[in-house]
């Protein structure tokens, strides 16, 4: 059976939140991205809040996907993983995915579709190395396709 896409619902990275500004050496904002230079050795998470439409007609939207539009400054500085939540519920996980390098837009499909009860967030993992790299990591966008 073949999934209907409804829509893609995207943020810019500037509107993701940081989880631990200790862990950086850098921020920086801009209008179309955040970059983060983590401190050597650290882990810190990006939290994006996806506008999200629960219902469309009579029936619940389901998240088909999830998308990231990124690059690293070096292979020292690398997005790890990425979680999905409706509401305070995990509703998907892609873990150990080590992307680094200009890696632009990248999409997860999560097999399962599952159904949205409230709004959808994506957190996004990051680590930074210790070796005499840049750590720099900048998210340009964030989003999510319902289906």
């Amino acid at each position: 059976m073949a999934t209907t896409h409804l829509q893609s619902i995207w943020v810019h990275g500037h509107s993701l939140q940081v989880e631990d500004n200790d862990a950086l050496a850098a921020i920086w904002r801009s209008g179309f991205c955040l970059y983060v230079e983590g401190k050597p050795d650290s882990l810190n998470w990006l939290h994006a809040s996806i506008p999200t439409p629960a219902f469309v007609g009579d029936h619940r939207t389901r998240v088909g996907a999830v998308m990231i539009v990124c690059r690293t400054m070096s292979d020292d500085a690398i997005v790890r993983d990425i979680h999905v939540y409706d509401g305070d519920a995990k509703i998907g996980d892609i873990n150990d995915i080590n992307l680094s390098g200009d890696v632009g837009l990248v999409r997860f499909t999560l097999l399962d579709h599952p159904e949205v009860q409230t709004a959808v967030g994506v957190s996004i993992g990051l680590t930074f190395g210790s070796a005499a790299l840049p750590h720099g990591i900048s998210v340009i966008a964030v989003g999510v396709e319902f289906v």
